[in-house]
Parts: structure tokens; sequence; C-alpha cells
């Protein structure tokens, strides 16, 4: 399964809609980047395959925010081939709901839909190949910003519903304004899930990301996030330097 990327990938996104009911938005990264895997790769985790990533967000009140995310592959021969088995031109949709507890902790849930229209049947395993992931989480503002996020992973279709999990997620994160127009971050996330299946360890059960960003806002509308990311994850059957890869993105989004 791969996704939504709502907390790892569009958070600029997030942070440009403010106040306004509607963002549009658009991604540009070398890799994709889901809980460690680079999903795109032909067979290494540093494969360098470039995927592109629109968005929508829409502000429904106070509380609920809704949106639709993207990924879709612009490099590499494999192609075709990772949309047939259902892991290319993903689309994503969720619902959130936030609310503000006091002035350092807020609490948050979120339904999201992964599906593949585009896969292939005999290659997916399923028509129209789809994941849901309900989710939480709680966050503390402070010198440092802490998170802690819980969901479950499940697989719609039964051919898929053996690779379902529960996984959880720690972070932090560090945001320092240079100007009224600009702020440097950076952030460190690690992943634990627990598969179905049962066993003690398995391939992509943890994993690690890194990352740098340079978020600035031009006028009062239009909002460009460079960043420079790495990830991790445990993989079998190769060496430690290969489990990871380094990637970089460009994250744009135009409040309406």
């Amino acid at each position: 399964p791969v996704e939504v990327a709502i907390v790892e990938t569009t958070a600029s996104v997030d942070a440009a809609v403010g106040s306004s009911p509607v963002a549009v938005g658009v991604g540009l990264y070398s890799a994709y980047a889901f809980r460690g895997l680079n999903v795109f790769q032909s067979s290494a985790q540093n494969d360098p395959n470039g995927m592109l990533a629109p968005s929508l967000s829409l502000s429904l009140s106070d509380s609920f925010s809704a949106g639709y995310w993207g990924a879709y592959q612009t490099t590499g021969d494999n192609r075709q081939a990772m949309v047939a088995s259902g892991l290319g031109h993903e689309q994503d949709l969720w619902l959130s709901w936030g609310s503000q507890l006091s002035d350092a902790w807020s609490l948050s849930a979120t339904g999201t839909w992964y599906f593949y229209p585009f896969a292939e049947a005999d290659s997916a395993g399923a028509e129209v190949p789809s994941w849901v992931e309900p989710s939480a989480g709680l966050s503390w503002s402070g010198p440092v910003n802490l998170s802690l996020s819980a969901g479950w992973m499940m697989g719609v279709q039964q051919a898929l519903q053996s690779s379902s999990y529960f996984g959880v997620r720690p972070g932090l994160s560090k945001s320092i304004p240079l100007r009224s127009d600009a702020t440097l971050g950076f952030g460190l996330s690690g992943g634990y899930k627990r598969f179905v299946t049962g066993d003690a360890i398995q391939n992509n059960s943890l994993d690690l990301q890194a990352d740098w960003w340079l978020s600035m806002l031009v006028g009062d509308r239009f909002n460009t996030t460079p960043g420079l990311h790495a990830s991790w994850t445990n993989l079998s059957g190769i060496s430690a330097e290969d489990e990871y890869f380094v990637w970089w993105g460009l994250d744009t989004a135009l409040n309406l």
C-alpha cells in the first residue's frame, strides 16, 4: 500500500491553507517515499524514479477539512508495471478532524481512502485495489513540536487483507522563522508496523525519516517549499547501506 502522505508529503499544503477555505497544490519529488520505502523503485531503494503529486485541500469548518492527493510516476522504465500492479497512479481522498485542547496540545483524527483505478486485476490481485486507514494523532507545541499518531491500514479486497497492519509513528519537528515570509524547518519521525500475519519481524516493519525544508510565502496566496529528505527501512537480504535513500522535493500551494 502507498500514500497518503497527508502528513509526510503534503504538510506544506496544509500549512499554506491557513484560514483560506481552498488550496490547490502540486509536488515534484525525486522519489516517492512512504514509511521508509521507495515506492517507485525499479529494483533498489536508491533508484531515483521521480513523481508528480497534485493536491486539493478544503477547509470545511473550524474543525473539519477534506482533500485529495495523487501520486504519478514521472521517470523510470517501470512506470507501466507500477500502474498495473496497483502502485502507480495512486489516488487518495481524506477527511480530517482537529481540535485544540489547549495552547500547546491538539488532537486529530483522519480517515483516508487509497485506491488505484488504473490497476490491472491480474497483476494487482483485485479490480480497483483499495485501502482504508483510520488514524488518530496527538501533538504538543513547544520549543520543539512533538507528535504521536496511530492508524490501522486495511486492505479492502480479500487479496490485500493479509498485508494489513497497525502502525504507530512518533515525530518531532522545529521551525525557525528567518523573516516574515520564510521559515526553515527540520523534522525526524519513525514508524513501527505490526502486520496481521503475526510474524515477529518483517520487511518494512521499522522506518526512519529525516526532513529539512525551507517554506517561503510569495505574496498573500502562494507558498513554495523545497526540501531534502532521507528515508530508511529494515529489509531482509540486503546490507544496511542499501536500506536507505536520499531524495528531494518541491511542494507548492495556492490559496484560493
